[in-house]
């Protein structure tokens, strides 16, 4: 997704309205780009770490929002990294 603003230019009696788009993107689990592939590696662009202090009764709540699908993981990316994926 894309994020816009409108930003005023030259102050007149006719204002004018320039778009500006955002270079950032942000990937979800499910989208095209969200797995990173090598020869011999496959994984998500974004996870959840849970620390091995974290304690076991937060552990079991973290895991379970995961698995209802509560918490996920999204990954923050400028578009030109996903052109520059695709082209290898």
């Amino acid at each position: 997704m894309s994020g816009s603003l409108a930003v005023i230019s030259k102050p007149t009696t006719h204002q004018m309205f320039t778009k500006a788009e955002s270079n950032i993107r942000t990937i979800r689990p499910g989208d095209p780009k969200f797995l990173l592939k090598d020869t011999f590696t496959v994984c998500q662009r974004a996870s959840i770490e849970v620390s091995n202090d974290c304690p076991s009764n937060y552990k079991k709540i973290i895991a379970q929002a995961y698995e209802n699908g509560w918490l996920k993981p999204v990954a923050h990316v400028y578009g030109k990294e996903l052109t520059m994926d695709a082209m290898r």
